[in-house]
């Protein structure tokens, strides 16, 4: 394997180690110190809240509503508003 390969990998693993709160950040940053990369150098970013409006689920929360008969768009913003908490 390609050593960038495996560095990539290690760097994944971190990262869900990290966000994931699992056992192993210690062996996993021992690991990349071996590589010759230094852990602290690569920033973990805060882990993302899922977006209710990705991939057409707006048009379907939309379509559903209009299902229910017609809406005026006060509310059918305040219905994909609550959807998207």
């Amino acid at each position: 394997m390609l050593d960038k390969t495996v560095i990539g990998a290690l760097l994944r693993l971190r990262v869900q180690v990290i966000h994931d709160r699992l056992d192993g950040h210690a062996h996993v940053n021992a690991l990349l110190a071996q590589r010759g990369v230094d852990p602290a150098a690569h920033l973990v970013r805060a882990k993302r809240r899922p977006d209710a409006a990705r991939k057409g689920s707006t048009r379907a929360v939309v379509l559903d509503a209009l299902l229910d008969g017609s809406k005026c768009k006060t509310k059918a913003v305040a219905l994909l508003a609550a959807r998207k908490l």
